[in-house]
C-alpha cells in the first residue's frame, strides 16, 4: 500500500499510533533526538548536541583545505511531514519520505550562529518493535551573530552547514 500525503489533513496514514519517539543521530558530531508527533503523518523534532567540525576540519588541515577549528554545542528545531509512506514487504516495515523545515543556533567560547534548515529523510520504521531508523539531509545556511576572533567563520559555518548528513536510530512511545 502506498499513501501520498501532501502538506494538508491526512486522517489514516498508518495502523498505529506513536506520540513520540527518542534517539540519537549521528553526522559531524553526536545529537540526541526528540520527536512529537502532531497526528501520523506530522511532527516536530529537536535535535542537541555537539558539532565536531574540528574532527572534519583536522583531516582537511592535514592535505590543506582548511585552517579553522570549529567545535560547537548545536540546537536544530524541524517541522517534518510524511509525503509519501508505503509498506514493505510482508506488511512488517513502514517506509516514508519526508520533507520540513526550521532553524537552528549553536556556538562556542568564540562564536554565535543561527540558521535556516531545510529537511530530506528516508525513513524505516518497524511495525512489530518500536523501533525506527533513518536517513537524512539536512542542509542548513546561516548568519555568525558573535565572533570574537577569526572572521572567516562565517563563510566556514555556511560550508560545513551544506554537508549535514546523517543517520538516526529511535524509539517510538
Amino acid at each position: 500500500m502506498t499513501t501520498v500525503v501532501a502538506f494538508g489533513q491526512n486522517d489514516e496514514v498508518t495502523d498505529y499510533e506513536y506520540k513520540s519517539a527518542w534517539g540519537f543521530r549521528v553526522d559531524a558530531g553526536f545529537n540526541v533526538v526528540g520527536q512529537y508527533y502532531i497526528d501520523n503523518a506530522s511532527y516536530i523534532e529537536g535535535r542537541f548536541g555537539p558539532s565536531m567540525y574540528a574532527f572534519v576540519n583536522k583531516n582537511l588541515q592535514e592535505i590543506g583545505l582548511a585552517s579553522i577549528n570549529f567545535i560547537t554545542a548545536e540546537f536544530t528545531i524541524l517541522y517534518g511531514r510524511k509525503i509519501v509512506i508505503w509498506d514493505g514487504p510482508g506488511g512488517k516495515t513502514e517506509w516514508s519520505f519526508d520533507l520540513g523545515m526550521g532553524s537552528n543556533a549553536g556556538g562556542n567560547s568564540g562564536i554565535a550562529y543561527i540558521g535556516s534548515t531545510l529537511l530530506t529523510k528516508v525513513g524505516l520504521r518497524f511495525k512489530e518493535v518500536p523501533i525506527g531508523i533513518s536517513f537524512d539531509y539536512t542542509p542548513s545556511i546561516g548568519v555568525v551573530l558573535l565572533d570574537l576572533g577569526d572572521t572567516r567563520k562565517t563563510p566556514f559555518f555556511n560550508q560545513y552547514g551544506l554537508m549535514n548528513i546523517g543517520v538516526s536510530l529511535t524509539r517510538y512511545f
